[in-house]
């Protein structure tokens, strides 16, 4: 669940500290109050994009943070994803600027959008106007169907995971050295061609 939220500037919001605990609540007020705009805030760290119209009026920046408390099901969900976790809280922050800069972190880690939106899956869910719902999530549907496995069944689902992990991790580790071999190889023409132009000088 969302325990604590942090906005700051974001559209009308010059900053919001709010503090949720296990009970039903309400957010009421007047239209144009910022309702929506306290979703929006929740919609980013979930992995939804951003855009610099979000940036309140005369600022430069936009920051948002949330606090998740996580129960052992969702724990073990992130570290199937390859997310380790010991604690029993997720503190996810995310900052963009009007000049493009953004930054996301995920208990102090830095990650990509699109690896936040993988990780919240099962986490927090907005309704409304067809968003956000589990049942439309293709990640969410292989979650429903490993509730009915067997204990044999969710060993093998656990192995085909791990297997999955580190097919990833190989993978990004390939696309590294392919981009540092990209680096060498481009420092090498450089270099031919510095040394080229000295011999003709010479």
């Amino acid at each position: 669940m969302l325990r604590e939220l942090r906005l700051n500037n974001l559209a009308i919001i010059k900053k919001l500290d709010l503090e949720f605990n296990e009970k039903f609540i309400a957010l009421t007020g007047e239209t144009g109050a910022g309702k929506s705009i306290i979703l929006d805030g929740i919609s980013l760290l979930i992995g939804e994009r951003s855009h610099t119209d979000m940036i309140r009026n005369g600022e430069e920046s936009l920051f948002a943070e949330g606090i998740f408390e996580l129960d052992e099901n969702q724990k073990k969900r992130l570290n199937e994803l390859g997310f380790e976790i010991d604690d029993d809280e997720l503190i996810i922050t995310r900052y963009f600027d009007r000049n493009a800069k953004s930054k996301i972190t995920v208990n102090g880690s830095r990650l990509t959008l699109s690896r936040l939106k993988e990780l919240m899956v099962n986490i927090i869910d907005l309704v409304g106007q067809h968003e956000h719902q589990f049942l439309l999530n293709e990640e969410y549907h292989l979650h429903l169907l490993d509730r009915f496995l067997d204990d044999e069944g969710k060993e093998l689902s656990k192995k085909i995971r791990e297997n999955v992990n580190e097919i990833k991790k190989l993978n990004s580790r390939i696309r590294n050295i392919e981009e540092e071999k990209a680096k060498i190889t481009e420092k090498k023409i450089f270099w031919n061609s510095s040394l080229m132009k000295s011999i003709i000088l010479i």
